[in-house]
């Protein structure tokens, strides 16, 4: 599973990463559970009590020692994602998700330590699983695009018959230029956007409409990259550059879905972009660099 590389080895690591934090995040549940009942219920006295208190912190130092393993396999890809956008000047919803498990695993371990308080590390257990799970499902969509994209782009044939002086003419795809009068035979796919100027035939256009039924295409009509020639030889014009056009739009517009964030995640970001511009934060500032004529005191 580490052998893979790219973005597939990175969703195959998150889902591992988060299959053994879920087992771990279920014991500090559990540890966190038992430990509650002992604050629930009055505790016997004498060495009973003094047993039971000894369990009840045994339970905090076992949630303590099972958290661990979840905020080393699932904290640092949260911390460096802040990282980098605080070093860009973006505060969005990542620095609000990592100030709630930094604060809840620093307070629970304060209380570990000293003997005595509450604990939460079950609440920044469930906020890291929460994110990867998100981050895993961001991964597995950005590879089912990925693949999307590529079986567009192998719609389009590596070669062209081009009519040149000699006759028609096999060449890449890529010296293709607009103008060019292709030849494109019954089961072969137009390589570019062009129209018809000769033939006449079915052409199955549902990598465009998404529909199967075929379209009767005549001279004088255009027709795209990457569609269909199911019957009958067409001769066209090209209109537009290989990889450009319709087809190359459809691409493009696949290819910005795939790196374009949710609607969700843009208002989770607006929303944590509102504290920083706040009032309470901007004067917090203005006096902690004693600005404005305003010092720490005034």
């Amino acid at each position: 599973m580490t052998q893979d590389s790219g973005e597939s080895g990175a969703a195959t690591w998150t889902m591992t990463s988060l299959g053994l934090s879920v087992f771990f995040s279920m014991s500090v549940m559990v540890f966190t559970v038992a430990h509650w009942m002992y604050g629930a219920y009055d505790l016997e006295t004498g060495r009973t009590a003094a047993l039971s208190a000894a369990f009840g912190q045994l339970l905090q130092w076992l949630a303590l020692l099972f958290s661990t393993p979840v905020v080393l396999l699932l904290g640092k890809p949260l911390v460096d994602e802040v990282v980098q956008h605080l070093k860009s000047g973006r505060l969005t919803s990542d620095v609000l998700l990592l100030t709630g498990v930094v604060a809840s695993f620093a307070y629970s371990i304060a209380n570990v330590v000293r003997g005595s308080g509450p604990v939460y590390f079950e609440t920044g257990c469930v906020i890291l699983l929460a994110v990867t799970f998100g981050r895993w499902l961001t991964a597995t969509g950005k590879l089912r695009t990925n693949a999307a994209l590529d079986e567009l782009e192998r719609l389009l044939p590596e070669n062209a018959t081009v009519q040149r002086d000699a006759g028609w003419t096999s060449i890449s795809l890529t010296s293709v230029c607009v103008g060019d009068v292709l030849l494109v035979k019954a089961g072969e796919r137009l390589p570019v956007d062009g129209r018809i100027i000769d033939g006449r035939a079915a052409v199955d256009e549902q990598v465009f409409t998404g529909e199967s039924w075929p379209v009767l295409r005549g001279e004088g009509e255009p027709v795209y990259a990457g569609t269909l020639d199911l019957d009958g030889s067409l001769t066209i014009r090209a209109t537009a550059l290989p990889g450009e056009g319709a087809f190359g739009a459809l691409v493009d517009a696949v290819r910005a879905a795939r790196n374009s964030r949710g609607a969700y995640q843009l208002l989770a970001d607006r929303v944590s972009s509102a504290f920083r511009s706040s009032p309470w934060l901007r004067w917090q500032r203005c006096s902690d660099m004693d600005c404005c004529g305003v010092g720490r005191t005034g």
